[in-house]
């Protein structure tokens, strides 16, 4: 078991804000520099702006420096925004529907402002023809920056904005299925700049996906926010969540997610829920993750985790098909192979 962190700090300090709702109080101004510093890296800074009101120990020149930043995110927000919209919409002209993916999904319904919920790129998951898509962005102007197996990174020309445009919410395509007529079904129209949106269990998967799955749990502080805002915002159906991880073999990656959302910004998950948790995650998996939780710092961005080894076992009863899926690709092979293997290595060293 690590030590506990020195309450100087500044993950641990934003960790505990994050669960008790108390800013950190800073011991002088290089703390305060330091923590800002820190809020910025977490994702968290504007949500500390917000809450900051007139806790002691905060320079005003760093208070100056989250209005800046606030003000910066929020403009930044709403383009962002504005790309997903028109990106849905030139999809929709061709029949092709989509639904947000990760933060831009998430700022303007588990947050107050988009400022709250800083994003680096849009995401949009594609439901019908990928060819479709990728022609009608391509007539539109949008410029191929990069190919991944799950989804092409494009630059949006009216915004100068990036888009993920996914075809699978992670890498190794397929491992999870996407019930692309259960995901339409089960949608709603948005309220705000996004045309259409996942449901609340839906998007609470695919938010688990992307943790377990695709970074082994180690997520920043605002994204394991989302978990938490979702329970307290959207009240997801209990049973409708878990029939939809087991539909798309992903009760061990929600297990993992929701747990570690729970242990390290307080996520409060209902009891028809927490119960079932434990029995979907594998033995060795909820043993190494019971005991990273007894430090929770330990799965907050910047960490190592050991993506093959998260990967293999939340892949359970479907490794073959983890393993082709992921072979499919000589060059992503090749890339993960050395990722994981050092990872790999590590954990066996630690285990």
């Amino acid at each position: 078991m690590r030590d506990r962190p020195a309450a100087s700090d500044p993950r641990a300090a934003l960790r505990e804000w994050c669960v008790s709702g108390e800013p950190p109080r800073p011991e002088g101004p290089a703390h305060a520099e330091a923590i800002l510093a820190c809020a910025h890296d977490q994702g968290v800074a504007e949500l500390l702006c917000v809450r900051l009101g007139d806790a002691a120990g905060w320079p005003e020149p760093v208070r100056e420096k989250l209005r800046a930043g606030y003000k910066e995110a929020f403009a930044r927000g709403v383009r962002l925004l504005a790309v997903a919209g028109r990106t849905q919409a030139l999809l929709a002209e061709r029949g092709v529907r989509s639904l947000p993916l990760k933060g831009v999904a998430v700022a303007e319904i588990l947050y107050d402002s988009v400022a709250e919920r800083p994003m680096g790129d849009v995401d949009i998951l594609v439901l019908d023809s990928w060819q479709s898509a990728v022609g009608a962005l391509a007539e539109a102007g949008y410029l191929v920056l990069e190919r991944a197996d799950h989804a092409w990174a494009l630059r949006e020309p009216e915004f100068g904005g990036v888009l993920e445009l996914h075809h699978s919410v992670t890498s190794a395509p397929g491992l999870f299925p996407i019930d692309a007529e259960g995901l339409w079904s089960r949608s709603a129209p948005g309220a705000g700049q996004i045309g259409r949106r996942a449901s609340p269990e839906d998007l609470l998967l695919q938010l688990a996906l992307h943790c377990a799955f695709q970074h082994g749990l180690s997520l920043r502080l605002v994204q394991y926010l989302d978990f938490r805002r979702a329970f307290e915002r959207t009240a997801p159906d209990s049973e409708a969540l878990l029939d939809a991880a087991r539909a798309a073999g992903a009760g061990a990656a929600l297990a993992a997610a929701l747990l570690a959302a729970e242990a390290i910004v307080g996520a409060r998950l209902p009891g028809p829920l927490r119960e079932p948790l434990g029995r979907l995650l594998p033995a060795r998996l909820g043993r190494w993750l019971e005991l990273r939780l007894r430090d929770p710092l330990s799965l907050i961005s910047p960490c190592e985790t050991p993506l093959a080894r998260l990967r293999w076992e939340l892949a359970a009863g479907r490794r073959l098909e983890l393993l082709r899926r992921t072979l499919a690709s000589p060059s992503r092979a090749l890339s993960l192979a050395g990722r994981w293997g050092s990872s790999a290595l590590r954990s066996l060293r630690q285990n």
